[in-house]
């Protein structure tokens, strides 16, 4: 990857995990590789792309957004 293109500590707890949890569940390790990123539509692109790219950086394969929507406000 690009120099900056990942959070490097993010990259580095999320690897840790994934080991931990392929340690757990050999037989699990297409779900462990699984991740879901929730957010606000207000995070600026250049940061979510940082994300997901340290996601990928890390080993997982599957990377999913969540959007919280929020509930309409009555007039």
């Amino acid at each position: 990857t690009e120099k900056g293109a990942t959070v490097s500590t993010l990259r580095d707890v999320m690897k840790s995990e994934l080991s931990r949890m392929l340690g757990i569940a050999k037989d699990k390790t297409g779900k462990s590789r699984e991740v879901t990123i929730m957010g606000e539509r207000t995070i600026p692109f250049h940061i979510l792309k940082k994300i997901m790219a340290s996601c990928t950086a890390a080993g997982y394969s599957k990377i999913s957004l969540a959007v919280v929507q929020k509930a309409s406000q009555a007039s």
